[in-house]
């Protein structure tokens, strides 16, 4: 049965085919009798703080209720919704919860049926199975929920068909849950899934929020930054008429004029933003620029800075290019597209976050693919104290950032119970510095005799090295990597490496383990405490490629990858080659960021539960989260109290997961984002 709730209606004894209309009264005495609930929205937009919520839908398959939002007394239903005895259900929650803290409601017990399922399949390509509430009436109940009423709303208003559409959605709410609580029970997620159904409060709310920005120096900071491309600009043009002044890249001004006092002298033609134009240019002055796209596996050319790096010596362009490259994307990437992101309502920047993504972190950023809307990706914000200073407190407000202490390096500790990092991190008789320890397991040699105190002062290269190859190693590099990433020769990477696995013998028998685990399960397991996965999409497929030992197979496959290396077969193989190589490598570095990303969901959790139950939410705004940092705008009142009551949850979040070393977190107070 469906029920209609609208003051808009004179005779309310009216009933139909399709609803009886009830009033307020009603309606809440019959939704407080279930303790599961399904629970939907229509609104005019996206935006909560421009656009209104105009009906909310709420039932169970039996019965369900479509709420005239504007037309009658919602605040009614608070008692509803803030009953934390009831549990509510809803398909991508994070976008209804931002419209309820519009008006200062909010559901405490929820469950997302969108976040249930990219639990389920965490890991697959997204078109995989469909994670829309369409799709999961299909996969799940065999149900086509009709999905062509949306949007009707806008221009119909609550019509009888719109409100079927809005009751339908909540209609199979209960039985997909039902569906998903057992698959998810099967696959040992019901942590998981729990504890990300209470983080969904938490990210909605920072969406909600939004951070302020200073436009003035926004501006000003802009303007320095093309000041610099354009003279960065210069500085490549003119190293181009020195050094190729006869090339295909240098013509001469032949329109002089009078007013240009016919001026007819040489000018650099290259549009450096031109991939094309660039890639001439650097393949004449000898640089290697093919490499391999990760997506499709075919060989490329590529002027992209870490191309060009790699091969810093060939020409005395290098530095030039790479600044010209550092100052356009930070134009491109933090430009007017930031003051053009302020809300018109709140004078504040709002993003939108992705909660589950494969590595276990968070993300931000993106378009909605309604709208066409691009959002400010906060994840990547530059550390520098000009940009950071450029994000403000309201007045009356500070900001307060707390974030850890060596987070991912305390977490991989904890994972791989190396010994030796153990008794580094747990030795507190000095203030030791840790990548200056590592550069001399690195360089044995030349840092034999070095007192690790000094290693910073004498011998800051090295000690860049080191930290370098520790964080490849850790997150799956190799010599190669190593190499790279140091602009070194392989031999001198190969060298590190085994200096380092030989240094920390604990660390190749954790990794060993973690992915000799992988293939016998079929996923990286991101949190043994959690359950959180990550599934291996091709996983069968994979293991009988890693797992023949047919020797007579492996003779064919070599003879005729010589003979046609373009065979179907062979790409198919060598691609399952590829794949393995990468879930291995994701092996190793998916559960220390998944985990150490868990620890500031845990932490943003723990001080959003402490803000409810003072009764200080939407007074304090929690308004980012960047992956161990966690940035707060209070009212300066309170400010100190807060920013303990921050660092207190943060590190009692450490203490759950990594518990043989101490995860620390440091609370900074300022006007302005501090790092």
């Amino acid at each position: 049965m469906r029920y209609f709730i609208s003051n808009n209606i004179k005779n309310t004894l009216f009933k139909s085919d399709l609803y009886e209309i009830i009033s307020e009264e009603e309606a809440i005495e019959l939704l407080m009798k279930e303790p599961i609930l399904g629970l939907d929205t229509e609104t005019t937009g996206f935006d909560p703080h421009t656009k209104e919520l105009l009906s909310v839908q709420i039932g169970t398959f039996d019965f369900q209720v479509c709420i005239d939002v504007k037309n009658c007394n919602f605040d009614k239903f608070r008692v509803l919704f803030e009953d934390n005895t009831k549990l509510f259900l809803l398909q991508n929650a994070k976008f209804d919860l931002k419209f309820f803290y519009k008006k200062q409601i909010v559901i405490q017990n929820i469950f997302d049926t969108y976040l249930a399922e990219r639990l389920l399949y965490l890991g697959y390509p997204f078109n995989h199975r469909g994670f829309s509430l369409k799709a999961l009436g299909n996969n799940y109940l065999n149900v086509d929920i009709d999905k062509s009423v949306r949007g009707a709303i806008f221009y119909e208003g609550l019509s009888d068909r719109v409100i079927v559409y809005g009751c339908d959605d909540v209609k199979y709410l209960i039985p997909i849950y039902k569906k998903q609580l057992d698959a998810l029970e099967e696959k040992d997620l019901l942590k998981a899934i729990s504890l990300e159904n209470e983080f969904v409060k938490v990210l909605a709310y920072i969406e909600f929020c939004g951070i302020k920005l200073d436009k003035d120096k926004w501006n000003n900071r802009l303007q320095k930054n093309l000041s610099l491309l354009k003279q960065s600009e210069n500085d490549l043009n003119d190293w181009v008429l020195n050094h190729l002044p006869d090339s295909q890249f240098v013509n001469r001004n032949l329109q002089g004029d009078l007013f240009s006092g016919f001026d007819t002298s040489k000018y650099c033609n290259i549009n450096w933003d031109s991939p094309l134009q660039v890639i001439e240019l650097f393949k004449l002055l000898g640089f290697n620029l093919l490499i391999k796209d990760k997506k499709t596996g075919k060989y490329k050319y590529s002027v992209e800075a870490n191309v060009i790096e790699s091969q810093a010596s060939i020409s005395s362009i290098t530095p030039l290019y790479l600044k010209y490259k550092g100052y356009a994307k930070d134009v491109s990437t933090y430009g007017y597209n930031f003051i053009e992101s302020i809300n018109p309502t709140t004078n504040r920047i709002h993003t939108q976050f992705n909660q589950l993504v494969d590595t276990g972190r968070l993300s931000s950023g993106g378009k909605n693919k309604d709208t066409g809307e691009k959002y400010i990706n906060f994840q990547n914000i530059p550390a520098d104290e000009e940009t950071r200073e450029c994000f403000i407190a309201s007045e009356g407000y500070i900001l307060c950032d707390c974030d850890y202490t060596a987070q991912e390096d305390l977490v991989f500790t904890e994972l791989s119970q190396e010994p030796k990092l153990i008794d580094f991190y747990n030795d507190k008789t000095s203030k030791r510095d840790g990548h200056s320890f590592v550069a001399k397991i690195c360089y044995p040699d030349i840092l034999k005799d070095i007192e690790e105190i000094n290693v910073k002062k004498e011998f800051p290269k090295l000690r860049a090295n080191a930290k370098k190859a520790k964080f490849a190693i850790h997150y799956g590099g190799n010599a190669y990597t190593i190499s790279k990433n140091l602009n070194i020769s392989k031999e001198e990477g190969e060298r590190i490496e085994k200096a380092y696995l030989k240094g920390f013998t604990g660390i190749n028998q954790y990794f060993q383990k973690v992915k000799d685990n992988m293939w016998k399960r079929g996923y990286i397991l991101i949190s043994e405490l959690t359950g959180h996965k990550r599934f291996l999409s091709s996983y069968e497929e994979l293991l009988k490629i890693r797992n023949n030992k047919n020797s007579a197979f492996w003779e064919e496959y070599r003879r005729l990858k010589n003979k046609n290396p373009n065979d179907e077969e062979i790409i198919k193989i060598k691609e399952g080659f590829k794949k393995i190589a990468d879930y291995e490598r994701d092996a190793l570095n998916t559960p220390v960021q998944g985990t150490a990303a868990l620890i500031t969901k845990v932490a943003a959790i723990k001080y959003f539960n402490h803000l409810l139950e003072k009764n200080l939410l939407f007074k304090v705004l929690i308004i980012n989260i960047v992956h161990d940092e966690i940035l707060l705008e209070i009212p300066i009142q309170i400010a100190e109290k807060e920013a303990k009551n921050l660092q207190k949850a943060m590190e009692d979040a450490g203490k759950i997961f990594v518990k043989i070393v101490t995860l620390k977190a440091e609370p900074l107070l300022s006007n302005h984002w501090i790092h």
